[in-house]
């Protein structure tokens, strides 16, 4: 049975927030230290972090969150096609060149120029396809993942896959759900036993906060670029080959040399104290599980009824001695038909 499209899970022309997982190929610690080889790549979770922070300055999606450990990684994000929607043609052309400089020139240069912005500003059709592709995650990941790979094969001298396949997203629907993931996404180096504490676990959202509230700052890594004009082109192209070009370009325009406190550039993350009068909490969260725990709740669903047994004491508890005994035998024969139908369901799926 072929999989849902994720134009249907996440349309790009809807603000949508979702938790996306990437896995390096075979699971292997292509992004830290490897056990069997002895060979620490964690240096390429900064090249994720940088990578990560140039392209939220790029396209029109809000990073919320992210972790990144030795053999995968997960964020949070939030696409805004209305932010798209508020930008100039001329702007929304230059930041996709930024990202995407094109197969010619631009390739070589690094940088857009003015002749590529003037023809996607004279074909509004294309320009069309830019704007919903600029809040789109999955150009988002492609721009993230790609880069990475080939940088990381390039180290490597090898060829093949970096990443174990496409990304995978899960929607989030509301704020529960929102801050059970964040909450999971930050601990998760905890988890793993990469860090003692969120204080001291590198390359996360949570970590980059803390410092920022600290008073630390840090360099942006966005960059901000002018087209080149045709006789710029041509002076470029007249003074080397194209391998020193691209080193010409990037000193030529660093990153922004602004700073900010460190993880600015994240997006805002708040929650709501309290919720609204008369709105119960939203039990339909999306919650952040792992494997192992669903196959546990999926063995024994006798689990999910036992939680509500309180509940139902404390609500019938105050009519009475009698009614509570009542309440409490048919909590008990409630419990009783729990774990006969756990049992039954656990042999079926052994």
């Amino acid at each position: 049975m072929p999989r849902t499209a994720r134009a249907e899970i996440c349309p790009p022309d809807q603000v949508n927030i979702l938790h996306i997982t990437q896995r390096c190929v075979r699971r292997a610690f292509l992004t830290g230290e490897d056990p069997v080889s002895g060979c620490d790549y964690g240096h390429r979770r900064q090249w994720i972090q940088d990578r990560l922070e140039f392209l939220a300055s790029c396209f029109a999606i809000d990073v919320l969150a992210f972790s990144t450990l030795s053999n995968h990684a997960h964020w949070i994000v939030r696409n805004r096609p209305d932010l798209v929607s508020q930008w100039s043609d001329r702007e929304a052309a230059v930041r996709w060149l930024q990202v995407f400089p094109g197969q010619s020139q631009g390739q070589w240069l690094g940088v857009p120029t003015e002749t590529q912005v003037q023809q996607l500003l004279e074909d509004p059709e294309r320009l069309r396809k830019i704007r919903s592709r600029l809040s789109d995650v999955s150009w988002f990941m492609r721009a993230l993942s790609e880069p990475i790979a080939r940088r990381a094969n390039r180290e490597d001298n090898c060829t093949g896959s970096f990443w174990e396949g496409r990304f995978k997203a899960q929607q989030i629907v509301d704020e529960a759900g929102l801050l059970a993931c964040a909450m999971y996404v930050d601990l998760n180096q905890v988890r793993a036993g990469l860090a003692k504490s969120p204080e001291v676990g590198c390359f996360s959202s949570v970590y980059e906060r803390i410092l920022g509230e600290q008073g630390q700052r840090t360099c942006s890594q966005a960059r901000k670029v002018r087209p080149l004009t045709l006789e710029e082109v041509a002076q470029e192209f007249q003074r080397g080959k194209a391998s020193s070009r691209w080193a010409r370009m990037q000193a030529k325009f660093p990153p922004v040399t602004l700073e900010m406190p460190r993880g600015a550039w994240l997006a805002p993350l708040t929650v709501t104290s309290a919720p609204a009068a008369n709105r119960l909490p939203s039990a339909s969260g999306l919650r952040a599980r792992s494997r192992r725990s669903r196959r546990q709740r999926w063995r024994h669903p006798s689990g999910r009824l036992r939680h509500l047994l309180p509940a139902l004491h404390s609500e019938h508890g105050a009519d009475g001695p009698g009614q509570r005994e009542r309440v409490s035998a048919d909590a008990v024969h409630r419990n009783d038909a729990a774990r006969t139908l756990g049992r039954t369901l656990s042999a079926r799926h052994r």
